[in-house]
């Protein structure tokens, strides 16, 4: 018993070490945290992948060029094999899939298979660029419709929350609208936790013949 005590008060005391060093280390990003689960980190990346990879292009044309050509220069005469013009060629074809275009068709097949290697990863990369661009703009859009957004109604019927009842008084409240004549249209608003989508879902499942003379929003 007498050993058991001891091994279990070693044990909490480890455990308590344990704890207190990770109180008093600061919390911090590793790089690969950074780089993969923020967005900032994620451009950055992105940015340095770009900066390679057209450096890469480079360094290719170069070589494709010098080692891989009768001539030791391409056919096309707007590019040759300085560093300006084989970096201005690279950056053109990994942002602009059309600069390949302007390659000769009798290019030598070295040249040819540098510019659309490059050009079709170019395109990819851009595609995953403009997704992130695209998906960080709708979250903010997203969030100034929940911060600003509000809905403008008058005469209109208000039901608060959302619980496992709600559907039931949506049904009881659609049938009185109905059986009223007087009124034409009835708007029934619904403020709860649940997502607007989620909301109509539900109602068009519970009520698939409702009419459009009831709109729940």
């Amino acid at each position: 018993r007498r050993l058991a005590s001891l091994r279990r008060l070693r044990s909490k005391d480890a455990v308590e070490a344990h704890v207190n060093l990770r109180m008093d280390q600061d919390a911090r990003w590793t790089v690969k945290e950074y780089l993969l689960g923020h967005v900032v980190g994620q451009f950055v990346m992105l940015c340095v992948i770009a900066v390679l990879l057209v450096l890469a292009g480079t360094l290719a044309w170069i070589a494709a060029c010098t080692y891989l050509t009768p001539r030791r220069r391409a056919k096309t005469p707007d590019y040759n094999t300085s560093v300006i013009q084989a970096l201005w060629f690279s950056w053109g074809v990994f942002f602009d899939p059309g600069t390949q275009t302007g390659i000769v068709a009798d290019e030598y097949v070295a040249v040819k298979v540098v510019a659309v290697a490059f050009s079709v990863v170019g395109f990819l990369f851009n595609l995953v660029l403009l997704g992130l661009i695209v998906e960080r703009v709708k979250i903010f859009l997203d969030r100034m419709v929940e911060t600003y957004g509000k809905i403008v109604c008058t005469k209109h019927i208000l039901v608060l929350g959302w619980t496992d009842r709600t559907l039931f008084l949506l049904g009881e409240l659609a049938e009185m609208a109905q059986g009223n004549a007087a009124q034409k249209r009835t708007t029934i608003v619904v403020l709860g936790d649940l997502s607007p989508a989620e909301q109509r879902a539900e109602i068009r499942q519970a009520f698939p013949s409702w009419r459009a003379g009831v709109s729940p929003v």
